[in-house]
């Protein structure tokens, strides 16, 4: 496996939910829904950035 990767253009992983909780990232079912609501939406993005990245450090 590892020859495979060292050798190769492009690597790509695809991982369950499971590898991102031991790399410390909360799971959905720790994350406040109303924030995680917040945090995808675009037009908070534009309008008021303060806000949207005061809730994107808190989540993460």
């Amino acid at each position: 496996m590892q020859d495979y990767i060292e050798k190769s253009k492009y690597t790509v992983v695809i991982t369950g939910a499971e590898i991102s909780i031991s790399a410390g990232i909360k799971d959905m079912q720790h994350m406040n829904v109303l924030e995680v609501m917040q945090i995808m939406s675009q037009v908070i993005l534009l309008v008021a950035p303060n806000h949207y990245y005061k809730i994107a450090w808190k989540i993460f």
